[in-house]
């Protein structure tokens, strides 16, 4: 069980710092559009 919460845990990291380069990305072009979250 442990193993599964590590994985899952190390999936939603990744997944985090991939929004975070996204919503950077966005930032930086400034269009000022919504995400739909």
């Amino acid at each position: 069980m442990i193993l599964i919460v590590a994985i899952q845990n190390t999936l939603s990291q990744t997944r985090n710092e991939q929004l975070q380069k996204k919503n950077q990305a966005i930032s930086k072009k400034g269009t000022g559009q919504q995400l739909h979250r």
